[in-house]
């Protein structure tokens, strides 16, 4: 999306959004006024920039946004004081968000839908705001999500959303598979007896990191993960979210710390724990391999609606970065 489109899709969305000067932040993935340049979703990555546009219109306010954030599957979210306002692209992307919340919902800790307009296709939401930061207390809350995870696939071990397929049958039917090519050195890195192992694939986040997770704390003290954005969320394999979570601090964050852990055997029991639920063993010397696979998922995959040309950008980041580390004896 280019800043041309951004500009006048904010533009279009004047009505959701309070008159006045908005800048743009780092990246140019959200446009903000001055006066929430504290906020956590602007401070926590963005600085403000020498370029601004002026956001005036006609007719009521609808929302009083101040934060307008630009989601990459084409949707915005827009920030007030204390709710939260999606706008979808499509009818497709409004039906999947509220689709993925009446599922997550059941089994995760998610902002409800207090309102919502089919006409125009918006959502609204409570702001949650975050007492720590989740990049502060990341090794905590791994713990937290590993045992939501394990939860949440116990309980839908019988659902009928829950599929099986190897890594051949993938290769076989994804549409992507025109571009093995490309991504024939994360095949390489995969150990031969994975690929026909019938994994169970099931809805997952699809995006999981620090980012998206809000860390509360309740009146006895005791923390609460929140998780949001599940715009890119689809049919994956079953311990992809973790290998997602590990990868995005990397890449985003420049964070390696889980990356190292993890090849250092510290989350061994974790991963052995999910792999029972699903009646499998965890093989310990295969890590290099699952994290390969994970990613092999994530550039076959068809059902996050991810273009396939952002995929391909971070494929190019996974070798350089990632692969040595995977590759090295």
């Amino acid at each position: 999306m280019s800043e041309e489109w951004k500009q006048r899709r904010a533009f279009a969305l004047h009505k959701y959004l309070e008159d006045g000067s908005y800048y743009f932040g780092d990246e140019k993935r959200m446009i903000y006024k001055d006066e929430r340049r504290h906020h956590p979703v602007v401070s926590a990555k963005m600085t403000t920039v020498n370029e601004s546009l002026e956001i005036t219109g006609e007719g009521e306010k609808q929302f009083l946004g101040s934060i307008l954030w630009f989601s990459s599957n084409g949707d915005c979210k827009l920030f007030s004081a204390d709710e939260v306002l999606t706008v979808s692209c499509s009818r497709d992307t409004y039906d999947r968000k509220l689709a993925n919340t009446a599922h997550f919902s059941q089994y995760f800790r998610t902002p409800p839908i207090i309102a919502r307009n089919e006409e125009e296709k918006t959502i609204v939401e409570p702001y949650i705001e975050p007492t720590l930061r989740a990049q502060s207390h990341k090794k905590a809350i791994l713990n937290t999500i590993f045992t939501d995870y394990a939860d949440y696939f116990t309980s839908i071990k019988g659902d009928t959303r829950l599929t099986k397929q190897t890594m051949n049958e993938l290769l076989e039917r994804s549409e992507n598979r025109v571009h093995r090519p490309i991504f024939q050195h994360i095949i390489a890195l995969i150990d031969e007896s994975l690929f026909d192992v019938n994994f169970s694939y099931i809805p997952l986040h699809g995006d999981l990191w620090t980012d998206n997770l809000l860390i509360t704390e309740d009146q006895s003290g005791e923390k609460e993960v929140w998780y949001i954005d599940y715009d890119t969320s689809g049919q994956y394999v079953f311990f992809y979210d973790f290998f997602k979570f590990m990868w995005n601090e990397f890449d985003v964050n420049n964070d390696d710390s889980s990356v190292i852990a993890y090849l250092h055997g510290e989350y061994d029991d974790y991963f052995a724990r999910v792999f029972r639920v699903f009646n499998l063993n965890y093989d310990p010397t295969l890590r290099a391999s699952y994290f390969g696979y994970f990613f092999l998922n994530y550039m076959l995959d068809e059902t996050s609606m991810l273009p396939f040309e952002v995929k391909r950008g971070e494929m190019i980041d996974f070798e350089k970065k990632l692969l040595p580390r995977l590759t090295k004896k």
